[in-house]
């Protein structure tokens, strides 16, 4: 039996991936089968509808109106036979129900939409501790505050943990001083790493959310750096951490550093609610066990209210234009949607984005489906899929994971969702991107990694790569996010070795010019805002794709494999070299963005 069907193709599907609610989708089938149905299933009520489908000559099709937000999944019955997808959407037959892979539906809000200055843009993250420190900054210094550029404390204490509480003084100032840097790297929006006080670092351990880490600065140098940015066209988004707080806090105040009662001192705390005692005090619930975090209890709506009512819009008034939400899957699905409607209250074109390391649009957290994508919860996440199956290409040089990743998440995720993920290579919590495309063994060891450093020729193999991960990144859907450092070939293990002092006198050149060779690219044509993606080839080691948008035209190729290929492209321009020829060559380990010629170019 022949059956066809490709979700993507919109001659069998006339939307191509996600709907909005009430829009009628009109599905199309080749086969040569007498009888065909669509099953389809409503995830949340676990109901399924049959539709049958009609047939003329060897197309069978069938409409589909009238569907309400949420997820659904579906597949066919033809002539009594099972058929869903493959790993790249492709019709597959199966020979049973428990074997099916069906095809994906997501069904959101008719007014969802995400802010459109994203789009086109690039983020660059910093771990503000660690990126620039200015000598003009109003701060209050801490103990353990190191010398800028030295190797970061690794070692645990006598009980065996690792504190992260030496310093290094990077602060507002200091990434106010560099915000010219950045605009060269034509940077739209700052993520930032947490900035409310804390004990650690890292600052994911909330001291108390109303103010500024004295290290980093005042109330006015944070005001300073959001206009100062914004001047240039950058804007600002912050990391809101609100599954856990620090031990040592106002809040549950295990010291009794803070003056207020804690919820660790009585259960006469305002605070007690919104933890977790299994036995008072000493033995409560906290993140992943690690006990100077303590878990918000998910039922402490009070603990919701400050956060939306007195956290956010205090944000919001320094004129941010996003959060992004630390581990959003442990939050509970309501406490997000207060969140965003608290946020879109202050700013609606402030962006929502959550971290979250699989599929975003039919993720499973603590046995409930999310329902981050159907319009009242985020605008976008952090692309660790994408990180991951790029990583994958580019060491091994099969496509495999790759093509069906992009598959997957033009299909899977609202188009305004598409293009505003943040894609990302590097990040805090990974290690550093060129130190993992060079394929060398890097040591799990902290002591090992104290001292490891890439050789020479390892060092050029990472190198060749990261230039490659960044091309795809510029040009696939979404935005491009560039991990500090990154930009100009930091090494690094895991934390805090992937979290060095920036060295803008120091670092590879080479890399940072693509970087702005490739911000700029971006920034010159807006088919990177919004524009289609359709893959080209995918096999032997090449992927190729292409962005349309009007009569405008990129195709990005890039290669991984074995061996070289000449590309035939007489009407194209290469953006990279700026040469005009009938035939490119794409060598192994390099990669090509050719634009379409128009009468402007000849």
């Amino acid at each position: 039996m022949i059956f066809q069907y490709n979700p993507l193709d919109i001659n069998f599907n006339s939307h191509g991936g996600s709907i909005k609610s009430g829009e009628t989708l009109n599905i199309f089938a080749s086969s040569n089968a007498k009888e065909c149905f669509l099953i389809l299933r409503n995830d949340k009520s676990g109901k399924k509808a049959v539709y049958p489908m009609q047939k003329v000559g060897g197309l069978f099709s069938v409409t589909l109106q009238g569907l309400q937000v949420g997820l659904y999944f579906y597949y066919f019955l033809v002539d009594g036979e099972l058929f869903g997808r493959d790993e790249f959407l492709l019709a597959s037959r199966y020979e049973s129900e428990n074997l099916l892979q069906k095809y994906q539906l997501t069904v959101y809000k008719r007014t969802f939409k995400t802010p459109n200055w994203l789009k086109g843009g690039v983020i660059y993250q910093i771990f503000p501790d660690r990126f620039n420190r200015s000598k003009k900054a109003n701060v209050k210094l801490k103990e353990n505050m190191r010398v800028w550029g030295e190797t970061p404390l690794w070692k645990p204490n006598e009980q065996g943990k690792i504190l992260n509480n030496d310093f290094f003084g990077g602060n507002f100032k200091g990434i106010e001083e560099k915000l010219s840097y950045l605009k060269s790297l034509n940077v739209t929006a700052i993520y930032l790493n947490p900035v409310s006080e804390s004990y650690s670092n890292h600052r994911y351990d909330t001291s108390d959310y109303l103010k500024f880490d004295s290290l980093l600065g005042t109330d006015k140098e944070f005001s300073s750096l959001v206009k100062s940015a914004e001047k240039l066209g950058i804007k600002i988004i912050f990391d809101g951490v609100y599954n856990h707080t620090g031990d040592d806090s106002v809040y549950f105040n295990k010291y009794g550093n803070y003056p207020e009662l804690g919820a660790y001192q009585s259960e006469k705390s305002k605070y007690h609610s919104w933890y977790t005692f299994q036995k008072f005090p000493n033995l409560y619930t906290s993140w992943w066990g690690i006990n100077v975090l303590p878990t918000i209890n998910k039922n402490a709506t009070d603990f919701e209210d400050f956060i939306t009512e007195k956290v956010m819009p205090r944000y919001f008034d320094f004129g941010v234009s996003g959060v992004r939400l630390d581990v959003v899957d442990e939050l509970p699905s309501n406490f997000v949607k207060k969140i965003r409607k608290s946020v879109k209250k202050s700013n609606k074109d402030a962006v929502i984005i959550g971290e979250v390391w699989e599929d975003a649009s039919n993720k499973i957290a603590y046995s409930r489906r999310c329902e981050y994508f159907w319009g009242d919860e985020l605008d976008s996440v952090m692309n660790y899929p994408l990180k991951t199956a790029i990583i994958d290409y580019l060491l091994t040089g099969k496509v495999n994971l790759l093509k069906q990743t992009v598959l997957e998440q033009i299909h899977n995720y609202p188009p305004c969702v598409l293009n505003s993920l943040m894609n990302i290579l590097g990040t805090h919590d990974t290690p550093r991107i060129l130190s993992v495309l060079s394929g060398a063994k890097i040591p799990d060891d902290r002591d090992v990694l104290s001292t490891f450093k890439l050789t020479p020729f390892e060092r050029e193999i990472g190198k060749s790569r990261l230039k490659q991960a960044l091309a795809f990144i510029f040009t696939i859907y979404g935005v491009p996010s560039v991990y500090y450092g990154d930009e100009i070939g930091f090494e690094g293990g895991k934390d805090p070795f992937n979290r060095a002092c920036m060295n803008f006198n120091d670092g590879d050149k080479d890399i940072l010019k693509l970087v702005k060779k490739l911000s700029k690219i971006r920034r010159e044509n807006d088919l990177f805002i919004d524009g289609k993606v359709e893959i080209l080839h995918a096999e032997n080691g090449v992927f190729a794709f292409k962005r349309t948008k009007g009569s405008s035209e990129i195709v990005v190729a890039i290669n991984a494999g074995n061996y070289a290929f000449s590309v035939k492209a007489e009407n194209y321009i290469d953006l990279i070299s700026g040469k005009t020829q009938k035939s490119y060559d794409l060598d192994k380990n390099s990669y090509l963005i050719l634009k379409r010629r128009t009468h402007e170019h000849k």
